[in-house]
């Protein structure tokens, strides 16, 4: 729709009869300018200029319809809480969601957080919760988030200091044992992010160091269950890593893999499986573990 004219939207919004009767059967709907505004502000209504022209023109049962017709933001069910103190929530994400909002519609884990937790314990005010770690989207986990200001600085530390010991689970494609001849192993690439692809890539010399240690659970049907310690947590490493040397993940269409997840949309057989934390308060290592996502046994 294209931007009105705002003299005209001003005559047709306040006429004289609507300002003497802001609830006139007149108002059968948005005006044009009233739809603008919605798509002008967007989903998140972080346009601070475009709040001010829809509250400079709209009143009444206006406001009313302009709320109607602005998009509103997407929730998620509550995922499943695996561990949780004063300091510290573990959560198992699922898969298809992002860890943190990136200014779209789509549902966040962090703000469904915020909004059960707030909901749940009857805060008044905002809820405080700090990501410390991601998880892309299409995958599942354990997902450590920080409860207060302190842990969260503590948290980060203790990831950027690598003291947490991250463990996840894959599905990837072919027979690594057969190929390799070993059931265990450890990779070691250079990685270097592709922001307009948002993809990783492994470099010769340039980018940032990557590495991680791999075993295998099981092989069957031109496929291998693995198990996999993340050593580094750059973007998207465990998938770009283990497709550089010819196995990529089962349904991960953007790294090569050609096998698909069945009635699985958005989703690759990949998730955090377990993560050993220092407790950002008392010190104590404790471990926190995720199930198997439920098409799992289907693979």
């Amino acid at each position: 729709i294209r931007r009105p004219r705002v003299g005209g939207c001003r005559k047709k919004l306040f006429s004289q009869h609507e300002k003497q009767n802001p609830s006139s059967p007149r108002r059968r709907g948005p005006s044009k300018c009233a739809v603008w505004i919605a798509n002008k502000v967007g989903n998140d209504g972080t346009d601070k200029p475009a709040m001010h022209f829809r509250d400079s023109l709209l009143r009444g049962n206006d406001e009313k319809k302009f709320n109607c017709i602005l998009p509103q933001k997407r929730t998620m069910s509550f995922p499943e809480i695996l561990y949780e103190d004063n300091h510290i929530i573990a959560i198992n994400k699922p898969a298809g969601y992002l860890s943190q909002s990136d200014g779209s519609s789509a549902p966040d884990v962090l703000n469904s957080l915020k909004a059960f937790i707030k909901q749940r314990d009857s805060k008044p005010g905002n809820v405080y919760l700090g990501l410390v770690h991601r998880l892309d989207r299409p995958v599942s986990g354990v997902l450590v988030i920080a409860r207060t200001s302190k842990s969260a600085s503590r948290l980060s530390a203790a990831f950027r200091e690598r003291t947490v010991i991250k463990m996840y689970r894959a599905v990837v494609q072919g027979d690594v044992t057969r190929i390799h001849h070993e059931t265990a192993g450890r990779l070691v690439h250079r990685l270097l992010r592709d922001e307009r692809t948002r993809i990783s890539q492994i470099t010769d010399q340039e980018g940032k160091p990557a590495s991680l240690s791999w075993r295998v659970l099981r092989t069957a049907l031109h496929r291998s269950w693995i198990e996999v310690a993340l050593e580094t947590g750059l973007p998207h490493q465990i998938r770009a890593q283990l497709a550089a040397v010819g196995h990529p993940i089962v349904g991960d269409r953007k790294y090569g893999a050609k096998q698909t997840i069945l009635n699985e949309k958005g989703v690759i057989a990949l998730y955090c499986h377990e993560m050993q934390v220092p407790h950002p308060i008392s010190g104590n290592t404790f471990s926190v573990r995720a199930p198997s996502p439920a098409f799992w046994k289907d693979l």
